[in-house]
């Protein structure tokens, strides 16, 4: 037995929103201290994994507009 969601359901959201929740609550992520002071990097803060590339830019989008960011 198959079932499938309609379109705006908010599947997408459904599993975006404990995902912001947690990267609000705790914060960017702290780099290691290092001994040069101008070495900024970035690190990922969680990993989306799609089985396709319009599924991928489909949360890319949704969580920019549900995250603010």
């Amino acid at each position: 037995m198959k079932y499938y969601f309609r379109l705006g359901s908010g599947k997408t959201a459904a599993f975006l929103l404990p995902i912001l929740h947690m990267i609000f609550e705790e914060g960017p992520v702290r780099s290691p201290q290092s001994t040069n002071r101008n070495n900024r990097k970035q690190y990922p803060l969680c990993l989306v994994m799609a089985p396709t590339r319009e599924l991928a830019s489909q949360i890319y989008d949704e969580a920019r507009k549900v995250g603010f960011l």
